[in-house]
Protein backbone atom coordinates (compact mmCIF):
# COMPACT_ATOMS: atom_id res chain seq x y z
CA UNK A 1 0.00 0.00 0.00
CA UNK A 2 1.55 2.90 -1.11
CA UNK A 3 -0.38 5.87 -2.34
CA UNK A 4 -1.39 8.76 0.01
CA UNK A 5 -4.81 10.83 -0.75
CA UNK A 6 -5.26 14.10 -1.46
CA UNK A 7 -6.39 14.80 2.18
CA UNK A 8 -3.04 13.85 3.77
CA UNK A 9 -0.99 14.97 1.00
CA UNK A 10 -2.49 18.72 1.52
CA UNK A 11 -2.23 18.20 5.04
CA UNK A 12 1.47 16.88 5.16
CA UNK A 13 2.17 19.99 2.25
CA UNK A 14 0.32 22.60 4.61
CA UNK A 15 2.01 21.70 7.62
CA UNK A 16 5.48 22.00 5.71
CA UNK A 17 5.38 24.83 3.88
CA UNK A 18 3.16 27.02 5.83
CA UNK A 19 3.27 26.20 9.41
CA UNK A 20 -0.39 24.94 9.89
CA UNK A 21 -0.64 22.93 12.26
CA UNK A 22 -2.08 18.67 11.57
CA UNK A 23 -3.21 17.44 14.04
CA UNK A 24 -2.48 13.53 14.12
CA UNK A 25 -6.36 11.70 13.82
CA UNK A 26 -7.78 10.06 16.95
CA UNK A 27 -8.91 6.58 15.47
CA UNK A 28 -6.70 4.78 12.33
CA UNK A 29 -9.10 2.10 10.75
CA UNK A 30 -9.11 -0.30 7.58
CA UNK A 31 -12.01 -0.78 5.11
CA UNK A 32 -11.96 -3.30 2.51
CA UNK A 33 -12.90 -2.31 -1.04
CA UNK A 34 -14.47 -3.46 -4.16
CA UNK A 35 -12.35 -1.77 -6.11
CA UNK A 36 -9.11 0.29 -5.12
CA UNK A 37 -9.60 3.90 -3.58
CA UNK A 38 -8.64 6.96 -5.54
CA UNK A 39 -6.21 9.90 -3.88
CA UNK A 40 -9.53 12.30 -4.10
CA UNK A 41 -12.29 9.71 -2.43
CA UNK A 42 -13.40 10.08 1.26
CA UNK A 43 -14.54 7.69 3.57
CA UNK A 44 -18.06 8.47 1.91
CA UNK A 45 -17.10 7.78 -1.51
CA UNK A 46 -14.72 4.76 -1.32
CA UNK A 47 -16.12 1.71 -3.26
CA UNK A 48 -16.50 0.21 0.38
CA UNK A 49 -17.71 -3.12 1.30
CA UNK A 50 -21.67 -2.70 2.05
CA UNK A 51 -23.13 -3.14 5.72
CA UNK A 52 -26.16 -4.26 4.74
CA UNK A 53 -27.46 -6.36 0.57
CA UNK A 54 -31.63 -6.19 0.11
CA UNK A 55 -32.84 -8.49 -1.88
CA UNK A 56 -36.44 -9.63 -2.16
CA UNK A 57 -37.56 -12.64 -0.32
CA UNK A 58 -40.32 -13.56 2.05
CA UNK A 59 -40.39 -13.21 5.67
CA UNK A 60 -43.10 -14.41 8.23
CA UNK A 61 -45.41 -15.55 4.90
CA UNK A 62 -45.05 -12.08 3.71
CA UNK A 63 -43.04 -10.78 0.56
CA UNK A 64 -41.12 -7.99 0.07
CA UNK A 65 -37.81 -6.31 -0.19
CA UNK A 66 -35.30 -7.10 2.79
CA UNK A 67 -32.15 -6.23 4.10
CA UNK A 68 -29.63 -8.05 5.03
CA UNK A 69 -26.39 -7.49 7.57
CA UNK A 70 -23.26 -8.87 5.66
CA UNK A 71 -21.61 -8.96 8.43
CA UNK A 72 -18.88 -6.55 7.35
CA UNK A 73 -17.14 -3.48 9.46
CA UNK A 74 -14.32 -1.18 9.42
CA UNK A 75 -10.95 -2.70 11.95
CA UNK A 76 -10.45 0.08 14.10
CA UNK A 77 -6.47 -0.48 14.83
CA UNK A 78 -5.54 1.79 16.42
CA UNK A 79 -5.52 5.44 18.62
CA UNK A 80 -1.66 6.40 17.42
CA UNK A 81 -1.15 8.70 20.29
CA UNK A 82 -1.96 5.78 23.00
CA UNK A 83 -1.31 2.51 21.04
CA UNK A 84 -0.09 2.98 18.04
CA UNK A 85 3.14 1.74 18.11
CA UNK A 86 1.73 -1.72 19.75
CA UNK A 87 0.02 -1.87 16.02
CA UNK A 88 2.48 -0.53 13.75
CA UNK A 89 6.24 -0.80 13.46
CA UNK A 90 8.84 1.19 11.01
CA UNK A 91 10.98 -1.18 9.50
CA UNK A 92 13.06 1.45 7.99
CA UNK A 93 13.37 2.95 4.18
CA UNK A 94 10.05 4.42 4.88
CA UNK A 95 7.78 1.63 5.31
CA UNK A 96 5.48 0.86 8.23
CA UNK A 97 4.38 -2.68 8.93
CA UNK A 98 1.43 -4.21 11.18
CA UNK A 99 2.72 -6.11 14.20
CA UNK A 100 -0.04 -8.05 14.56
CA UNK A 101 -2.69 -10.01 13.06
CA UNK A 102 -5.71 -7.89 11.41
CA UNK A 103 -8.91 -9.82 11.24
CA UNK A 104 -12.24 -9.11 10.04
CA UNK A 105 -15.81 -10.64 10.98
CA UNK A 106 -17.55 -13.12 9.66
CA UNK A 107 -19.11 -13.06 6.32
CA UNK A 108 -23.12 -13.36 6.71
CA UNK A 109 -23.86 -12.19 2.78
CA UNK A 110 -21.34 -12.46 -0.06
CA UNK A 111 -19.06 -9.32 0.34
CA UNK A 112 -18.03 -10.21 -3.62
CA UNK A 113 -14.54 -9.54 -4.96
CA UNK A 114 -12.47 -7.65 -2.34
CA UNK A 115 -9.64 -6.27 -4.34
CA UNK A 116 -8.49 -2.91 -2.46
CA UNK A 117 -7.78 -1.34 1.19
CA UNK A 118 -8.14 1.79 2.73
CA UNK A 119 -7.27 3.42 5.91
CA UNK A 120 -9.29 5.94 7.43
CA UNK A 121 -9.55 8.24 10.05
CA UNK A 122 -13.07 6.76 11.24
CA UNK A 123 -14.35 3.67 12.48
CA UNK A 124 -17.60 4.16 11.17
CA UNK A 125 -18.56 3.19 7.56
CA UNK A 126 -19.19 5.85 5.44
CA UNK A 127 -17.94 8.27 6.72
CA UNK A 128 -13.77 9.93 7.61
CA UNK A 129 -10.96 10.67 5.63
CA UNK A 130 -9.40 8.49 3.40
CA UNK A 131 -5.22 8.43 4.63
CA UNK A 132 -4.01 5.69 2.32
CA UNK A 133 -4.86 3.23 0.28
CA UNK A 134 -3.91 0.70 -2.02
CA UNK A 135 -4.92 -2.59 -4.16
CA UNK A 136 -4.18 -6.18 -2.79
CA UNK A 137 -1.94 -8.30 -5.09
CA UNK A 138 -3.92 -10.97 -4.46
CA UNK A 139 -8.04 -9.91 -5.10
CA UNK A 140 -10.06 -12.51 -3.65
CA UNK A 141 -13.78 -13.13 -3.58
CA UNK A 142 -15.33 -13.12 0.08
CA UNK A 143 -18.09 -15.83 0.82
CA UNK A 144 -20.22 -16.37 3.27
CA UNK A 145 -18.23 -17.67 6.32
CA UNK A 146 -14.65 -16.24 5.59
CA UNK A 147 -13.38 -13.84 7.75
CA UNK A 148 -10.75 -11.97 5.82
CA UNK A 149 -7.22 -11.50 7.75
CA UNK A 150 -4.24 -9.93 6.76
CA UNK A 151 -1.47 -11.64 9.23
CA UNK A 152 1.18 -9.67 10.83
CA UNK A 153 3.80 -7.68 8.70
CA UNK A 154 1.62 -8.15 5.48
CA UNK A 155 0.56 -4.38 5.23
CA UNK A 156 3.07 -2.07 4.18
CA UNK A 157 2.81 1.70 4.31
CA UNK A 158 5.47 2.73 2.08
CA UNK A 159 6.82 6.57 1.90
CA UNK A 160 9.32 6.46 -0.37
Amino acid sequence: MTALSEYLQSRVQKAFFHGETFALPSNISIALTSDPAQDHQTGATIPEIPLTISRSGVQDGVSGVYSYSTGYSRINVCTPQINGNQNWSYVGSGIMQNIKQIVFGVCREDWGLVSGIAILDSPTHGSGNLLFHGTLEKPRDVLVGDSPKFDATVLQICLS
